[in-house]
């Protein structure tokens, strides 16, 4: 679905700092972007209320990231200082190559969906606080290898189009990669500024820490666990991520299930469906005849 830009107007709220790139796949009328992550960052991303975003030199493509830091006629500082937060809007949570993370990991992968409109407007004020420029951009899966190497020719860098031009050239990918349908959002700062670097804030060619005070049930709306895991491993999730109330924990030795309806803390925890119906119960043989059907003459 391509949302036009009359039905963003519509539908967001009038932040000053965010700006909404190419062909956006969200359905702004409902959005929903949703991130596989490890449980230790989500767990961290709690305890410390930090929405972590990374340096795109952290990216496994090498494709991807072919245009982070380079000079500009010579100018290794023309661009500005980027980190970024990808997230998929592909609403199933049944994509096999994304639960692959999780099949070689040791530790447990979920799926998290967060409320874009909480997590937009957490980005909005840490911009104005900070003089940072906010982009939400969609992965273009258009081209290919020889094609990405060319693209810079493409662009536009003068003044007026330099940010956006820098932007979409971060926001490519190789065909082979379009089932992620990958949205990046962008938190853009100038070299210069020493306001994130006081707080202590980010990490060079690392990561970007963003705060965020609001309640984790507003910012996650959420949480989908493997579908390799058990029931049993759905409560170990919300115990480890708190969201089951402390003095209701006793009930974890008296009905799995029980807690699970009962005690939810806000956020909700499924599994998967990508394994439903997968169990055989038995191979009748010979199979059973079929019955005879009689057709009906249509009038």
């Amino acid at each position: 679905m391509v949302t036009t830009k009359s039905d963003i107007e519509k539908n967001i709220p009038k932040w000053k700092h965010i700006n909404i790139l190419g062909r956006n796949t969200i359905d702004w009328k409902s959005p929903k972007v949703f991130r596989y992550m490890p449980i230790s960052r989500i767990q961290k991303m709690f305890e410390d209320n930090e929405i972590t975003f990374v340096f795109p030199n952290l990216w496994e493509d090498p494709y991807e990231k072919r245009y982070y830091n380079v000079a500009l006629n010579g100018n290794k500082d023309a661009f500005p200082n980027i980190a970024c937060l990808c997230v998929t809007t592909s609403r199933s949570d049944s994509s096999a190559a994304f639960w692959n993370w999780s099949k070689h990991s040791d530790e447990t992968w979920l799926r998290v969906q967060f409320n874009v409109f909480e997590l937009l407007g957490i980005l909005d004020t840490f911009a104005d606080r900070t003089n940072a420029r906010i982009y939400v951009s969609p992965v273009n899966y258009d081209y290919t290898e020889d094609e990405i190497k060319l693209l810079h020719e493409k662009m536009n860098f003068d003044s007026k189009h330099m940010e956006k031009s820098y932007i979409k050239l971060m926001s490519v990918k190789r065909k082979a990669f379009r089932y992620e349908n990958e949205l990046r959002i962008f938190v853009v700062w100038d070299r210069n500024s020493k306001e994130l670097e006081s707080k202590g804030l980010y990490e060079k060619d690392s990561i970007l820490k963003i705060p965020f005070s609001i309640p984790k049930e507003k910012l996650i709306k959420k949480i989908t666990l493997d579908p390799r895991q058990s029931e049993m491993a759905k409560i170990d999730v919300m115990y480890r991520l708190n969201l089951i109330p402390l003095g209701k924990r006793t009930a974890f030795e008296k009905a799995v299930k029980e807690v699970v309806q009962k005690f939810k803390n806000g956020i909700e925890v499924q599994n998967s469906g990508l394994l439903n119906g997968h169990e055989c119960k038995g191979i009748p043989y010979p199979p059973a005849p079929k019955k005879n059907v009689k057709k009906t003459s249509k009038i």
